[in-house]
């Protein structure tokens, strides 16, 4: 989010530890605020829904007392799903993209990340993560899903992808790098967000 804090205010109260601006990535003029909770790694980022200021201003100041509260009640301030994530994030990047490349991300994340990452909660994905993800890659057409969905493509009149003549083949090295790439530009972004810690998920460990 560097160099995206358009027109940012700081709170009269809680000073640098809780801002709103505006994203200069999204068409619409609302405010967003991003704010720090001591003790809690990363940023909360919500929308404030308004492209009204001091409307902004108020309804982030009340937000953050209430993540305050919770922080002190030992509540989690967020949990985002990787699932979660990515739907946000492809969303707001497709206006970048051709009709091509966004329904091409799409179909790789359904189609293999969903399935090991998507229940994860994005803040806790480590190295060991990073390295299990290529086992069940590698391995997917050999597991329990992998032989349903063959299964279930034989079951369809004139299917023609994922055939028992293909599926089973251990992806190739160009496959492979087209899911790495994919998947880090997400966790960069999440990097970004204050989702993530990058010392927790080196951004190259996936290759």
């Amino acid at each position: 989010m560097a160099g995206q804090y358009q027109d940012r205010q700081d709170s009269s109260i809680y000073g640098s530890r809780l801002i709103i601006h505006r994203r200069v990535d999204l068409e619409n003029n609302n405010f967003y605020f991003r704010s720090k909770v001591s003790g809690h790694t990363g940023y909360i980022r919500r929308s404030c829904q308004t492209p009204d200021p001091a409307r902004a201003m108020l309804l982030a100041e009340q937000a953050y007392e209430e993540l305050l509260v919770r922080a002190k009640g030992g509540f989690a301030l967020k949990t985002v799903t990787v699932d979660v994530f990515f739907e946000g994030w492809i969303e707001i990047t497709k206006h970048r993209l051709t009709e091509t490349r966004y329904k091409w991300k799409k179909s790789v994340y359904a189609r293999y990340v969903f399935g090991y990452f998507g229940k994860k909660n994005i803040s806790d994905l480590t190295k060991k993560d990073a390295d299990g993800y290529w086992h069940y890659r590698l391995n997917f057409w050999n597991s329990d899903a992998g032989q349903k969905r063959i299964a279930n493509n034989k079951e369809r009149a004139g299917a023609k992808t994922f055939s028992s003549h293909n599926v089973a083949k251990v992806p190739s090295f160009a496959t492979l790098k087209a899911e790495a790439s994919l998947i880090n530009e997400m966790l960069r972004a999440a990097v970004d967000e204050g989702h993530l810690q990058s010392e927790a998920l080196p951004l190259d460990a996936f290759k």
